[in-house]
């Protein structure tokens, strides 16, 4: 028999229970949620087609249970058998039969509740009824609650009790109940009682206050911490002043000299990266605490200077680039070990850079990791994918956001170079450096690279042509180097080809290219307009009368990307 607290035998039960109930075995029974109250499955034989077993029975928490009993049989083929039947279990002989909720009046609820018998459902007359009141509250935040009132209730000829309570002070209430049955077993029932005011409570103001206050400017091993203790305790308090640092803790007593007492605490290395201030007494019963934010303690001796310089301009896409690094700490060649990666920066409009300034965080709890982010899904040879145009110029199919990951070790010039391929992807590129010194000095610093084209081609065509139709398309160029010249484009679709001069004026160009297609259904390709260059496309076998262009438009002969 399985029971579980939650169960309603009046719900709409799973349809796949059943059929995952006949697939388990009894082994899978006893090591279920459900909580068997014999967890030996009853072996009886059939008389006549009947059976009777007994299986003892308990509620949990003196409260009735919803439970079920599953029984499962094997025919002469050994086939399994399954049926179900739901019940109630009750912790005695006599039930509380409960409202929702009570019955509010300003700060005065009632209940009614009454109790009956579980075998007959008769009412009780007679049947001595416990009734608390319980008062649940909030103080800062922490749940408290309290026994606000009982009474003690005996059920009249109907069965009928009626516990009353006044609600004393703030907060939500519950009515718990309680009664015995003739064997002295119990049963128990709660409902909600209402709510006086607001449940949450709060201490009162403090009499005394203390504040800290020091300017968080970055100090240095070997300067002073200035701060300035404000506060109303009267002059001769003493206090606990701790200075916390990453790993050591100092404590020291402290005397209130008058409404503002000054503070000063040296700092050494072991001061860094920060330190915060606390301030703590107990004065007439309160607790007055105070602290600073942490604040920085920095050391220039362990900064490394990075420089990372490269070619200006806008350079191209897959060109090799050269990469000079120095390292330099307290105005002297620093050998370091020097990390760099060259990122898109389109990338970090997604998510920002994770790696954290190591000057800043060397000395703090940090786990050196790096990763690699692309919207692009790389093919096994660690390229793009993609591939050439036909007869036109290839694709760009080197569109890694990646462009370096590598590490380079300076000499005891401070100097070292790095070459590498960039991408065919345009935009920005983010070089990062991080330098590390055998004497744990660390730094960092970040450089551009710009990655583009010469010209930048756009067209704008019709989507579908069909039989008989004319339409227009349209190819603008752009020339980076803004000068005013005529150049020969070619549009190309399918083995038809129309070629129209192009006229740059400061470098932008529009030309207009005249489509048509064939009167008959024929294959999908456009056909040049009357009295375009070009020619008709030879084939006309059948196929849908529709055009939808194909290829990619391409400069024509003698010009220079």
């Amino acid at each position: 028999m399985g029971q579980q607290s939650n169960l309603n035998p009046q719900g709409q039960d799973d349809p796949l229970a059943e059929l995952r109930q006949e697939t388990q075995s009894a082994a899978w029974w006893s090591g279920s949620d459900y909580s068997y109250l014999d967890r030996k499955p009853a072996l009886t034989r059939s008389v006549d087609g009947r059976a009777s077993f007994s299986l003892p029975t308990s509620a949990l928490k003196n409260a009735p249970q919803a439970a079920r009993i599953i029984v499962r049989a094997k025919d002469e083929y050994g086939r399994d058998v399954y049926a179900e039947h739901w019940l109630t279990l009750y912790p005695a002989g006599i039930r509380l039969v409960l409202q929702d909720w009570a019955e509010q009046v300003g700060d005065r609820v009632a209940a009614a509740v009454q109790v009956r018998s579980v075998t007959g459902d008769q009412p009780q007359a007679g049947r001595r009824v416990q009734a608390q009141l319980i008062r649940t509250f909030y103080v800062e935040g922490q749940q408290r609650t309290e026994v606000a009132a009982e009474q003690t209730l005996t059920s009249d000829a109907a069965g009928w009790v009626r516990p009353s309570f006044a609600l004393p002070r703030d907060g939500s209430y519950t009515i718990k109940l309680s009664a015995q049955d003739a064997s002295g077993r119990q049963v128990t029932g709660e409902l909600w009682a209402g709510q006086r005011g607001a449940a949450y409570v709060y201490a009162p103001p403090q009499r005394y206050q203390a504040e800290l206050v020091a300017q968080p400017l970055p100090r240095h091993p070997g300067e002073q911490v200035r701060a300035e203790l404000k506060t109303n305790l009267p002059a001769g308090t003493p206090l606990l002043l701790e200075i916390a640092a990453e790993d050591r803790l100092i404590r020291q007593p402290l005397t209130v000299r008058g409404p503002v007492t000054p503070i000063a605490v040296p700092l050494d290395a072991a001061s860094t990266p920060g330190v915060r201030l606390d301030v703590t007494t107990t004065y007439q019963g309160e607790v007055v605490r105070a602290s600073t934010a942490v604040l920085p303690v920095v050391r220039d001796d362990r900064r490394v200077e990075i420089r990372v310089t490269g070619p200006s301009g806008k350079l191209r896409p897959g060109e090799r680039v050269t990469l000079d690094v120095e390292t330099v700490q307290s105005g002297q060649p620093q050998p370091a070990l020097v990390t760099l990666n060259a990122v898109q920066e389109a990338l970090y409009a997604v998510a920002e850079d994770p790696a954290p300034d190591p000057w800043r965080l060397f000395w703090g709890v940090t786990s050196p990791q790096a990763w690699q982010v692309t919207s692009y899904d790389l093919p096994p040879d660690g390229r793009g994918g993609g591939g050439a145009g036909g007869d036109g110029a290839p694709l760009r199919s080197d569109l890694r956001e990646l462009a370096l990951f590598d590490t380079v070790q300076t000499g005891a010039d401070g100097r070292a170079q790095v070459t590498f391929t960039l991408p065919e992807a345009l935009g920005e590129y983010r070089v990062s450096a991080r330098a590390f010194s055998g004497q744990t000095a660390v730094g960092q610093t970040r450089s551009e690279l710009t990655v583009g084209l010469p010209y930048a081609v756009r067209l704008s065509r019709p989507r579908v042509l069909t039989a008989g139709d004319r339409g227009m398309a349209y190819l603008s160029v752009q020339d980076e180097a803004g000068s005013d010249r005529t150049e020969q484009v070619t549009l190309e679709v399918g083995g038809a080809a129309q070629t129209q001069p192009l006229t740059l004026r400061a470098g932008r160009g529009t030309v207009r290219f005249d489509l048509s297609a064939p009167e008959q259904p024929g294959p999908s390709r456009w056909w040049p307009a009357p009295g375009a260059t070009g020619g008709r496309a030879a084939g006309d076998a059948a196929g849908p009368p529709s055009w939808q262009p194909r290829g990619q438009p391409r400069l024509g002969p003698g010009t220079t990307p």
